[in-house]
């Protein structure tokens, strides 16, 4: 069942009481909610119009929703309700994480002693409640950003104006393949899959899911890159090179389907020419990081008996490829969930989109 609370406490990142519950929402006819490792963490729902309480589905109001996964429970502010035509309610909320949008650190710094490309979680996350408190002490409540380990190493952070929690926890993970944001109901998880750990699911495709969205298109298809990236008014690249990518089939060896990579488009510090011994290195990081890949970065997986099979994000499974004849290792970095339904029906692996996110400094480190 999902239910409506007041957003007295619960605004302020603290668990709500009795007196804040507005009711139950029995008519609910489609709830998802969907989340990822990048902080979207968000609920849809539609409801009748002339539904038992469609009155306290208002703005600002919040609602409690399994959120599936190893989540459970989870709070979200209703930001956006819409009435449409047919007689029904369409209702938006975000997850309780986003408060963080709203809780404000000063200016501060936090790296390595002696090394300005990374630093460890607890002393990243020390300077990060000190700015906070500098501003005002109470607005975080009950919400904790939480570290798998103390010496988790995350991305360093300086910053010279105030920055939201949310945007520094962001920008702490950001770009690193081994760290991910998961959630808790009052917070933020800086989570690694532990290694060696069992497969959490095993996938068929083209057999067990009854449908997939492909992330590109056969008119996108390409095998090499051009790497480059623009210092000023010049081109820098490593000799206009060709490079492969990494794991390409034998069955394409024979391709030559070139596009151009601009490097700046995933590296930070791209603004001045490097040596070609620097540049071949970052090179290198992007190829390794971009290899081939013949599955689509989304499965639909409605067809999918869940039984043996657990979806959360950072999970690591198995999809097993017969069309390319191989096993894939993938990692869940985004999910939708049917409330309704009790069940994950879409999950999105291995890659995710990012902004510029590295810097030549970390990149140069190796």
């Amino acid at each position: 069942m999902i239910y409506a609370y007041k957003g007295t406490r619960l605004a302020l990142s603290r668990p709500p009481e009795v007196e804040d519950r507005l009711g139950p929402l029995p008519d609910t006819l489609e709830c998802t909610v969907s989340r990822d490792t990048d902080g979207m963490f968000q609920l849809s729902m539609t409801y009748p119009v002339k539904g038992e309480n469609a009155g306290v589905l208002q703005a600002n109001h919040w609602l409690k929703a399994d959120a599936g996964g190893g989540r459970g429970q989870q709070y979200f502010r209703i930001d956006q309700v819409e009435e449409t035509l047919d007689g029904t309610l369409s209702v938006h909320a975000g997850h309780l994480s986003y408060n963080a949008l709203a809780m404000v650190a000063a200016p501060f710094q936090a790296h390595t002693s002696g090394d300005y490309s990374a630093v460890t979680y607890l002393p990243w996350y020390q300077a990060l409640l000190a700015a906070v408190n500098q501003v005002d002490a109470s607005q975080l409540g009950n919400f904790q950003v939480i570290g798998r380990t103390d010496d988790l190493e995350l991305n360093p952070a300086s910053y010279t104006q105030p920055v939201t929690v949310k945007q520094a926890v962001l920008d702490a993970v950001r770009g690193r393949e081994d760290v991910y944001l998961d959630y808790t109901t009052f917070g933020f998880r800086l989570w690694r899959s532990p290694e060696g750990a069992a497969p959490a699911f095993r996938v068929r495709y083209g057999r067990d899911m009854a449908g997939y969205h492909a992330s590109v298109d056969a008119t996108d298809f390409f095998t090499h890159v051009l790497p480059y990236y623009m210092a000023g008014d010049t081109l820098v690249s490593h000799g206009l090179e060709v490079y492969p990518l990494e794991g390409l089939p034998q069955e394409y060896a024979g391709y030559r389907r070139i596009q151009p990579v601009d490097l700046a488009s995933y590296y930070q510090g791209l603004s001045e020419e490097l040596d070609q011994d620097t540049l071949a290195g970052v090179i290198q990081r992007w190829l390794s990081e971009h290899p081939w890949d013949p599955l689509p970065d989304q499965l639909s997986v409605e067809a999918l008996p869940q039984e043996g099979n657990s979806f959360e994000l950072g999970a690591v499974g198995k999809i097993y490829c017969p069309t390319a004849k191989r096993v894939v290792t993938a990692r869940v970095v985004s999910l939708t969930y049917d409330v309704l339904a009790g069940r994950v029906t879409t999950i999105g692996i291995n890659r995710r989109q990012k902004d510029v996110t590295d810097t030549i400094a970390g990149l140069a480190k190796g």
